[in-house]
């Protein structure tokens, strides 16, 4: 009986196993994007709807509004959910470069982790993956151009079927 009820609990809590979403799904739920840099609150927000853009997440780390007053080009542009905005420059000329997010704040938030965009470091917090086979799978990225699927890890030393499977809830290929 107690062990149903655990058994119960760990499912309703989501512990049973990993619930990830690529880090491209939108749909109507929440996206999660991250402001830092040269930014008043820099952190990971949340926006409900299906998009947001550079503009959105740079007023709600607390940019200025009159710093958008010049026209920045990027503030009209689309953030993919999982995006990371580094602002920068003066506030006469605010400039943003986009990345990912780190795979811990992607995993910490559900997300699955974007294989070709993330750092070797971050590939780490992927499960069973160590900085020794983080730098393999970085190395093969490399020289492939790129993860064009899943299976591609495969020809990676060190990553066998098991592995793989292991790692399929939480990576996204394009």
């Amino acid at each position: 009986m107690a062990l149903a009820l655990l058994l119960l609990g760990l499912g309703t809590f989501g512990l049973a196993g990993p619930t990830m979403r690529p880090a491209s799904s939108c749909g109507s739920e929440s996206i999660f994007l991250e402001a830092t840099g040269m930014i008043p609150e820099p952190g990971v927000y949340e926006f409900h709807g299906k998009t947001a853009t550079a503009g959105d997440l740079f007023l709600r780390a607390k940019g200025r509004p009159a710093d958008l007053d010049g026209d920045p080009e990027w503030k009209e542009r689309v953030l993919s959910p999982g995006t990371r905005a580094r602002f920068s420059g003066t506030p006469a000329k605010p400039e943003v470069r986009l990345e990912s997010m780190s795979a811990f704040h992607l995993m910490t938030l559900g997300m699955a982790v974007p294989l070709n965009r993330v750092s070797p470091e971050d590939l780490t917090a992927l499960p069973g993956v160590g900085p020794r086979l983080a730098r393999a799978i970085a190395e093969y990225r490399r020289s492939a151009g790129g993860i064009h699927e899943a299976d591609n890890l495969l020809k990676v030393r060190g990553i066998g079927p098991g592995t793989l499977d292991r790692l399929r809830p939480y990576i996204v290929v394009p």
